[in-house]
């Protein structure tokens, strides 16, 4: 039973998992991902929640690309064991120190906290927009720092990197170019990717693009549905889902087909 104790300023979840229940703890704040996401429950997508508690296993490796506050970090933590690792990424400040805050009050030994923006280049950039925050070249008040994925990867000699969950705001892509050679290093990796569709077009980029970049780089690819659209990208032919059956995974035609549908649905075309 998920509670929120008033006396101890932690919010407690819980999950199950292969009829198995655990929780976890977090630091109850006025931040807004800790209100709306872990304390409401109105953010946290479940059906990228159900995936990984279906897919992480015992010594993966799993990487959460824009971690916030930590929903998916812990889960990761409790589900790789002491014999895996996350690798938790969040370059907004009074989120990165919540996020570490939530790692430290679950005692997880077994991961490691990041306060850089991953991409497709080293550089500067800044942090913009209320609530969910986004990496911007537009100067603000929040410089942060970016680095390549795979740069950043191979130096940390991890080995594999089996599950990867990217959540940036419409930068998806760029993310992507930058883990080029991660991907094609670990043939069975998973890509949970939350696409922003609108925001992509900030970067100059769209759906078509991102569908182009997997299917040239031998991914197909599965549609998890919910409020903004997850994709879980694969080499492989099955993919195990929550709800035990294999779905059906679509090529990057018919990737390209859903976008321009729901482009068409969303002009009334």
């Amino acid at each position: 039973m998920d509670y929120k104790n008033e006396q101890s300023d932690l919010i407690k979840k819980t999950f199950t998992t292969e009829g198995r229940k655990f929780s976890v703890n977090f630091k109850d704040s006025p931040d807004w991902i800790t209100q709306v996401s872990v304390a409401d429950r109105k953010m946290n997508e479940p059906k990228v929640t159900r995936y990984l508690l279906c897919n992480l296993k015992s010594g993966m490796t799993f990487l959460d690309v824009g971690a916030a506050v930590g929903w998916f970090t812990l889960i990761g933590a409790h589900m790789v064991g002491s014999e895996g690792k996350v690798l938790a990424y969040e370059p907004m400040p009074s989120r990165l120190e919540l996020l570490r805050e939530n790692v430290k009050l679950n005692g997880f030994e077994n991961v490691s906290c990041f306060p850089f923006a991953l991409s497709d280049k080293d550089g500067e950039a800044y942090m913009e927009g209320p609530g969910m925050m986004r990496v911007t070249e537009k100067r603000t008040d929040t410089p942060v720092k970016t680095i390549r994925f795979d740069s950043h990867v191979r130096g940390l000699n991890l080995g594999r990197v089996d599950i990867v969950k990217i959540d940036v705001e419409g930068a998806e892509l760029r993310l992507l170019h930058g883990m080029r050679k991660t991907i094609e290093n670990n043939p069975r990796i998973k890509i949970v990717c939350e696409v922003h569709e609108e925001q992509m077009l900030r970067y100059g980029d769209d759906w078509a693009h991102l569908f182009e970049f997997m299917s040239k780089m031998g991914l197909t690819g599965m549609e998890m549905g919910g409020r903004i659209p997850h994709w879980v990208f694969s080499y492989e032919e099955g993919v195990n889902h929550s709800n035990g059956k294999v779905p059906k995974l679509v090529s990057h035609k018919g990737m390209a087909q859903r976008y321009f549908k729901r482009m068409r649905n969303k002009l009334g075309l």
